[in-house]
């Protein structure tokens, strides 16, 4: 009897399965509008699939948290935009950078002395997104904060004077921020690393491959700038751009 399961697949079957993308919930830069999701991370990731000619299955808006934990133990998942440390070096295929993840402390527009160092940051109430670069950094610096699952809760809390400051990856947290409808300052940059487009380690080379050509050629090519447009995002974004590959 012919086992068919026990036959090699054909060149290209994997990249043919397609894969889906899982996108932390972090409004404007992932949001419904009319009835669409859209959003710069969103329509980043259809735009680095179509070009790597594979199928895209779906993007599927699920909490931060849980992207990460599924892309790791998945198959064929993959997510835009996570930081790259030595703690996750095996969980993911590190296919291109996506975003400078620049770190930073966020306060009131106009607040009375801001902190400025890092002890500063040790005695004051602070908030941050679970899970994030940004909890790993507080997390090394031992610096206490709060802790919560979606970006725009951040500055819903500074707003609400629930916080003195947040903590967060700059475009994020500007984005919150405007999301919030609060002005923010950004008091000092926490630590900087770079964010990648991952998925699962199982994905085959061939495809990881396509997609990286794909990511490195759209920011090459300036193709994600208008992506940044729509989401209202021009003047904080040339900050967090990647380096070119």
């Amino acid at each position: 009897m012919l086992m068919l399961g026990a036959l090699p697949l054909p060149s290209g079957a994997l990249a043919d399965a397609g894969i889906t993308v899982l996108v932390g919930r972090s409004p404007p830069s992932v949001r419904w509008e009319g009835g669409k999701l859209t959003g710069y991370w969103v329509e980043l990731s259809r735009l680095v699939a179509a070009r790597a000619e594979v199928p895209l299955l779906n993007v599927d808006p699920v909490p931060y948290v849980r992207a990460l934990r599924d892309v790791a133990a998945g198959d064929g998942l993959c997510h835009p935009f996570v930081a790259r440390t030595p703690a996750r070096e095996s969980h993911y295929r590190w296919i291109a950078p996506t975003r400078r993840m620049v770190i930073s402390a966020f306060v009131v527009a106009g607040a009375a002395d801001p902190p400025r160092s890092a002890d500063d940051l040790k005695h004051r109430e602070i908030a941050v997104q679970r899970d994030t670069f940004g909890d790993a950094t507080l997390i090394a610096l031992d610096i206490a904060a709060t802790r919560v699952t979606d970006t725009n809760q951040l500055a819903v809390l500074l707003a609400h004077d629930r916080v003195s400051a947040f903590v967060a990856e700059y475009g994020s947290g500007i984005a919150a921020a405007k999301e919030a409808g609060i002005a923010v300052d950004e008091a000092m940059q926490v630590s900087e690393s770079l964010g990648y487009f991952v998925c699962s380690p199982s994905l085959d080379t061939a495809v990881a491959e396509r997609l990286a050509r794909a990511v490195n050629e759209i920011f090459a090519q300036g193709l994600d700038r208008p992506l940044a447009d729509a989401d209202g995002n021009t003047d904080a974004y040339e900050r967090v751009r990647p380096p070119i590959q």
